[in-house]
């Protein structure tokens, strides 16, 4: 037969409050030993080094909970017979609660008398705090004055470092706050770049140049006002878009004679023959805009970057790897950094040089490679996308080049589509060929079997002879002009009257014209003139005689 229900609830209460209290006290002891615990590599980080104490204030604040998680899991149940001899000890009813507990266990006309005794001593009000008492706060006034002293000693305990952990743990971390940051900017890079718009531009350019060439195919000499109004619109239209595509001054690269004037007195540093071939094929994508060999030799370096970041690659193998990959990746920028590239590519292989260098370390080995690869994966898009940027601008050169010379052709009213067997399909080299013969024949190309004078577009088949004066007033306006560059800046004049000595006037003509040509390429390149104009430009300067006239000559 079991309890009754008012004795079995009095004992359940009695049993909960004994659990408590018995919780209580063990959350205590717990808490004490962990404290100790906590103290002891407080020390051992603090004067050792030997561990770190990165994160120390967290584990102090989180022991409480670690040391009630700890005395949950580990304190002991306490059972009703238990309480039973508790509230019997309390109440010294010679063990009436334990008696009945056990009622069914026995035999024996009594029962129901223990039984009903049990149940009015169960009736009366008592007070459970006084039948089993727990005195907490003393126990954890001790425990916050240990956690005082546990405080105080993290402030005042110096930082030792005798065997060097302690630094090696503090390069570690700033190599790892470095990792992150180059991951952020290459996130940031990614985000940058627009594919679209590149598209857009792509696709807005070659409708460009089909425009020009249709308007080559149509040119007749009747119609060449209305000619000559559509080849000034499509080289303003070709002069935005080189200007759009030149702003990181890349039309430089396909220059040769810019070439020639950056390697003059210089000579290439020691390269391996890889460092070599990158350089050449940089230079081959650079003049031509194919970057195919390149990209190839960018795919073999990623295929072993993405080998390297493998699991089942040994710390060693990893660090030997990256060593290669960051010679490999330092000879490009070398050649990046002399041929020319944009500051994005730049930019990209310094921080996947840097990353290499990284993965060379076991600790941050694995996740600088991946990192690593990651910005190569970038360094091969920016690659190619320079490359495609190269051969539009080749494109745009020699359109804007051909349209000058159509310009002039159409001038002379020799401009006729019709006849024309030159460039097709867009290939403007061959029409820039064409015109300038056509230009040739038109100018009296060849030398004159006429007697008389050489006439002003030289030897013909004309008499020559000088043009007649155009008496015709024209109506001219003073404007000033803008400075021209120069080579240096005058600091001090000083000017006195009196008869210049011989030859004087003669040297200072000369240094000026020597001047004037020595700063035409820097001037047309500070300007962003496109192209096409470079030529009559030039040609304009070539006229100035380094000498200047002798009075005899004037005579």
């Amino acid at each position: 037969m079991s309890l009754a229900p008012e004795i079995q609830a009095f004992l359940r209460r009695a049993a909960k409050r004994q659990q408590m209290a018995s919780l209580g006290r063990h959350w205590c002891r717990v808490l004490w030993i962990l404290a100790w615990l906590f103290l002891a590599y407080l020390l051992l980080a603090r004067l050792t080094g030997l561990v770190s104490d990165d994160g120390i204030w967290w584990l102090l604040l989180g022991m409480p909970l670690l040391a009630g998680g700890i005395a949950w899991f580990t304190h002991r149940r306490v059972p009703d017979t238990e309480a039973a001899a508790m509230v019997d000890r309390f109440q010294k009813n010679h063990d009436l609660f334990v008696t009945t507990v056990h009622l069914d266990d026995s035999a024996g006309a009594y029962q129901e008398q223990i039984r009903s005794m049990a149940s009015q001593a169960s009736s009366e009000k008592l007070a459970l705090s006084e039948m089993i008492p727990w005195d907490w706060q003393k126990p954890l006034a001790r425990l916050a004055g240990g956690a005082g002293i546990l405080a105080l000693a993290m402030t005042l305990l110096p930082q030792l470092d005798p065997f060097g952990k302690e630094e090696t743990r503090q390069w570690l971390g700033r190599q790892e706050e470095r990792l992150a940051e180059l991951r952020k900017e290459t996130e940031k890079q990614e985000r940058a770049r627009k594919p679209e718009e590149q598209a857009e531009q792509a696709e807005a350019l070659q409708q460009a140049l089909e425009q020009l060439e249709q308007t080559f195919r149509v040119a007749t000499p009747e119609r060449r006002e209305e000619i000559a109004e559509k080849l000034r619109d499509h080289q303003k239209e070709l002069g935005e878009f080189w200007k759009a595509l030149d702003k990181e001054k890349l039309s430089e690269a396909l220059s040769e004679e810019a070439k020639e004037l950056q390697a003059f007195g210089q000579q290439d540093p020691a390269l391996t023959a890889e460092g070599k071939a990158m350089r050449d094929q940089l230079r081959e994508m650079l003049k031509e805009g194919d970057g195919a060999e390149l990209q190839k030799t960018l795919a073999e370096m990623l295929e072993k970057a993405e080998e390297m970041k493998q699991d089942k690659v040994d710390a060693e193998e990893r660090r030997e790897g990256a060593r290669d990959l960051q010679t490999q990746l330092q000879e490009l920028a070398d050649a990046v950094a002399r041929e020319g590239g944009s500051p994005e590519l730049k930019e990209t292989l310094k921080r996947a040089i840097e990353q290499m260098q990284m993965a060379q370390n076991g600790e941050l080995g694995q996740q600088a490679m991946k990192d690593g690869q990651r910005s190569m994966e970038q360094m091969a898009q920016q690659l190619k996308d320079l490359a495609d940027q190269l051969e539009q601008l080749q494109q745009l050169e020699e359109a804007l080049d051909a349209a000058q010379l159509a310009q002039q052709l159409n001038e002379m009213g020799e401009m006729n589509g019709e006849g024309q067997e030159g460039g097709q399909g867009g290939d403007f080299k061959s029409y820039a060929e064409l015109y300038e013969k056509l230009l040739a024949e038109a100018q009296g190309g060849g030398k004159g079997e006429g007697e008389g004078r050489e006439g002003m577009k030289g030897a013909g088949t004309g008499e020559g002879g000088e043009a007649p004066e155009d008496d015709q007033e024209v109506d001219f306006k003073t404007e000033k002009s803008p400075s021209h560059l120069v080579a240096g800046k005058t600091l001090l004049e000083w000017q006195t009257q009196g008869v210049s000595e011989t030859g004087e006037a003669r040297e200072a003509y000369r240094d000026s014209v020597s001047q004037l040509k020595q700063g035409l390429t820097e001037a047309i390149r500070q300007e962003k003139i496109p192209p096409g104009y470079h030529g009559q430009i030039q040609k304009y300067f070539d006229t100035l005689e380094v000498e200047p006239p002798r009075a005899d000559d004037l005579d």
